[in-house]
């Protein structure tokens, strides 16, 4: 019997890189918040819900700092459903992370596939395994 990752749908990938990626990264689960985890805590707490948050950087302001919305706001959520909980929130990151192996996927194929290479689903796969498990991918 030859396995094939040809008859998985879309969300049954999804599904295998959750798993594949809470079993690889499952220590991650255990820590507290690091770094600049905190100042990222502090802007949810403290940045008020607008469409400010889209045209600015993440304090707030327009010169200087990064444009990250989407961390903000998956921040806020966050701190509204978890407080200070990190559990949840590496939990959520491992989510995000698994989604984005996903979409690596589907682009690989998209990628593979202009490119007529007759594997590939199967470097499809592999390109999304390398994204998802290189260590510096994940936080």
């Amino acid at each position: 019997m030859k396995f094939s990752f040809a008859k998985f749908k879309n969300y049954q990938i999804f599904l295998v890189f959750l798993l594949l990626s809470l079993v690889v990264f499952a220590s991650s689960l255990k820590i507290g918040f690091l770094s600049d985890d905190w100042h990222w805590l502090w802007l949810a707490k403290n940045t008020t819900w607008s469409w400010q948050i889209f045209l600015s950087n993440y304090e707030g302001g327009n010169f200087g700092g990064s444009y990250n919305p989407v961390l903000l706001l998956l921040f806020k959520i966050s701190y509204l459903l978890f407080g200070q909980n990190a559990f949840f929130y590496h939990f959520l990151s491992l989510i995000v992370h698994s989604f984005n192996a996903l979409l690596v996927y589907l682009l690989a194929t998209k990628f593979f596939v202009l490119l007529k290479i007759k594997d590939f689903k199967k470097f499809s796969i592999l390109s999304a395994l390398l994204f998802l498990l290189w260590p510096s991918q994940v936080e």
